[in-house]
């Protein structure tokens, strides 16, 4: 049975104080708010919705001053994240043009360049998957948003950056520089749309009569009346992620972020008897535990101080012997097509949701996992989520590949990102390869003893059904000159061949695809869900290996668990099927 544990982001241990009497005559509640004689239209709620979708996709195009040309070398096979010499020998005829990108996957990329300098500068880089950045042999320490500070006092310096490669391709992009003015401006520019779509978010969460909306329309082009409709708004506290459910294990953790730090009030309505409990936060992050041995509520509300509401969310926690869940993969940015994915697989009979990893483009942005906890609401704050993490989601982070945002919003320690769990008759491991570099399980010790002892354990023994969730796929056919990763087919090869495994579930590639291979006996299934958003791979195919389906579609994949039975559908994000296979097991 799942504990629920009511967290919002990891804080210090505060305390939860009961709060004795039910208070039913709340001024707002969340998605029905009015402030004015009435709701914001239809018409205006999708202008609005409209400009928020273009704000979201908008290109980010730094200012500054293009760098075009480096020199270019690979680093060598023995590099790891902190163990590594900066190349002393660069060759004169090896002078790439960006954006550059190269298939090696795995591999440190080195780039250099003599600049000339005579004021203090920053550098912005754009690299797949992440850069370190040396002057003069000395590391610069990367700030916001790849942004790095050369504080130059000579008119030249030596410009090395190491791209960390941990896809197939990858390398520079682009790399820009602006002095202190223009960066100063791009900063406040940035900070503009940010305001803007936070506006917007809270408009459309508090419904505002149509009057108030259309001045927020109209902040779109005059900055004016920007500040106006914030200084409106102040008094109204709402959240900057509603409510979502995140499983770990056999706990249960409820979480959420305001945009004021006022106590937050957990409602929860157990059959129709309600108690309530008074949290208090810190900078609008909230932590709640529900102490046992209390049973599941039947649903819960979460109110801002004694404003601002969400409406009863029901809770999808069943434990059936007979059960359903989804899987996917590579949101990654693309909103708009996540949340139609969603809409679809929601209406699925699920018990839980699994994520496999490249939840976000950038894991640095807290933007974009606000946009990613957003996309999924309501339904992330009815079914529990396993969400795992990619090499996208350590995007930023290639100082010490520590993904403070993944571990601040699924509240996973930045130590063991991998997990396991039971559900009824079914197994479950999640692995992350993306903590180490070049990525693998094997290459990091604590982690692949881990799996050791959770593979020899009972809990995975004993089971019916066993599944692996891991990002990077061990075979794949869909991304043009990718394979697969030899590391991670080392891993689950003979976990395969030996019948410790039924299915490896993967992303990185965007496409669906499904190869199924047999070890005497046994059957494995090896599936690729990675189109929950993201750009889609081209059509073109690698030569091998040859999978029983590729299938270049956004779609979501449906497990249904009932005893001996498994049966797996893939359906696109219009709920039509693409692909579907049985197993069955004698029990």
């Amino acid at each position: 049975m799942l504990r629920l544990v009511l967290l919002v982001v990891v804080v210090p241990l505060i305390s939860c104080v009961p709060v004795a009497d039910e208070k039913e005559n709340r001024s707002m509640t969340y998605h029905s708010l009015t402030v004015g004689s009435e709701k914001t239209s239809t018409m205006v709620h999708k202008r609005l919705m409209q400009v928020l979708d273009s704000l979201q996709a908008a290109p980010y195009n730094t200012p500054g001053t293009a760098v075009d040309t480096f020199f270019f070398r690979s680093g060598s096979s023995d590099e790891t994240l902190h163990r590594f010499t900066i190349p002393s020998h660069w060759d004169e005829d090896s002078i790439v043009y960006l954006p550059h990108r190269t298939l090696k996957p795995s591999t440190a990329l080195w780039y250099r360049k003599r600049i000339m300098f005579n004021s203090k500068t920053w550098l912005h880089v754009n690299a797949d998957d992440g850069a370190q950045v040396f002057v003069n042999s000395q590391p610069i320490q990367a700030g916001y948003e790849d942004f790095f500070f050369i504080d130059a006092q000579q008119d030249s310096v030596d410009l090395v950056i190491r791209v960390l490669n941990n896809a197939m391709s990858g390398g520079l992009r682009y790399v820009r520089f602006l002095d202190e003015e223009m960066y100063h401006i791009f900063s406040e520019e940035q900070q503009k749309t940010l305001q803007l779509q936070l506006l917007i978010e809270k408009v459309l969460a508090l419904e505002l009569s149509s009057e108030l909306a259309e001045r927020v329309l109209m902040a779109v082009s005059i900055e004016g009346h920007l500040y106006e409709v914030e200084e409106l708004l102040s008094v109204y506290p709402s959240f900057l992620v509603p409510p979502y459910l995140i499983a770990k294990g056999d706990d249960l953790e409820i979480r959420w972020e305001s945009d004021r730090d006022i106590p937050s009030i957990i409602s929860l309505n157990f059959d129709g008897t309600r108690t309530e409990y008074v949290v208090d936060g810190e900078k609008g992050s909230f932590s709640f535990t529900l102490p046992e041995p209390l049973p599941l509520p039947d649903a819960y509300r979460v109110c801002l101080g004694n404003t601002t509401c969400t409406e009863d969310i029901t809770l999808n926690t069943s434990q059936k012997v007979s059960f359903s869940f989804s899987v996917w993969a590579d949101s990654q940015g693309g909103w708009p097509v996540f949340r139609e994915v969603n809409a679809v697989m929601y209406k699925e009979d699920i018990s839980f949701s699994v994520g496999v990893g490249d939840l976000v483009s950038q894991g640095s942005n807290r933007r974009e996992w606000h946009m990613l906890l957003n996309s999924m609401y309501p339904y992330g704050a009815q079914t529990p989520c396993y969400l795992i993490a990619g090499n996208h989601d350590y995007d930023g982070y290639y100082n010490d590949l520590i993904s403070a945002n993944y571990d601040r919003f699924l509240g996973r320690d930045s130590a063991r990102t991998w997990f396991s769990w039971r559900h009824a008759n079914a197994a479950f491991i999640a692995l992350d390869p993306n903590r180490s570099f070049p990525i693998g399980i094997k290459n990091d010790p604590e982690q692949f003893r881990w799996l050791t002892n959770t593979i020899d354990s009972e809990l995975w023994r004993e089971a019916t059904w066993r599944f692996v969730f891991i990002h990077q796929p061990p075979y794949s056919q869909g991304w043009p000159g990718y394979h697969g990763d030899e590391e991670i087919r080392t891993v689950m090869d003979p976990l395969i061949q030996n019948g410790l495994v039924d299915f490896v579930v993967s992303g990185h590639t965007h496409d669906y695809e499904h190869w199924s291979r047999s070890a005497g006996a046994h059957v494995a299934d090896l599936l690729i869900v990675g189109g929950a958003g993201g750009s889609l791979e081209p059509d073109e195919n690698s030569d091998y290996p040859e999978m029983d389906t590729v299938v270049n579609q956004h779609h979501y994949g449906l497990f249904t668990i009932e005893g001996g039975t498994c049966s797996f559908v893939a359906k696109n994000r219009k709920g039509e099927v693409i692909d579907s296979f049985i197993r069955k097991k004698p029990v």
